[in-house]
């Protein structure tokens, strides 16, 4: 079990200021620094004597935005949903994305498309060699027994 002494008298500061479109204090350690807390006074209902208080207890930078910046809603001075303006964090802007993948892939089936007709032009050129080879070998058969026909005529 762990005990510490602890200490409640520490001296604050007050600093009465506009936040998020309204009046509020802030609650400072004597130095002025950190920021412990802001405290939003407002009237619940409209033409009322209920009042409410809010007390926003700051975490990092979490206490500089305002809670409106955190609604999922695009309100008040937002430029988009819960970002831009004064008064929030700014908008991410989305990053182009190229595909280099879909790139790649495309390319590759080029290549083989190319490869493709490369072949078929060279199997094409060969089909054409071999026939012109043969039909040269038949023009020589053909000679060959048409001088033999020619010369048994003769005979």
């Amino acid at each position: 079990m762990e005990q510490r002494e602890c200490s409640i008298s520490k001296k604050i500061n007050l600093e009465k200021t506009e936040w998020c479109s309204k009046t509020s204090l802030n609650l400072f350690e004597e130095d002025l620094a950190p920021l412990i807390a802001k405290i939003k006074l407002s009237n619940s209902l409209q033409n009322s004597n209920v009042s409410k208080m809010g007390i926003y207890f700051t975490l990092g930078e979490s206490g500089l935005y305002c809670d409106y910046c955190y609604d999922g809603v695009k309100n008040y001075d937002e430029e988009n949903v819960d970002c831009g303006g004064p008064n929030c964090q700014s908008c991410l802007v989305p990053k182009k994305f190229f595909n280099w993948v879909l790139l790649i892939i495309i390319l590759l089936w080029v290549l083989v498309a190319f490869l493709i007709i490369v072949n078929l032009r060279n199997f094409r050129d060969e089909l054409h060699f071999l026939f012109l080879k043969n039909s040269s070998y038949e023009n020589k058969i053909e000679r060959a027994l048409f001088r033999a026909l020619d010369f048994r005529r003769r005979n």
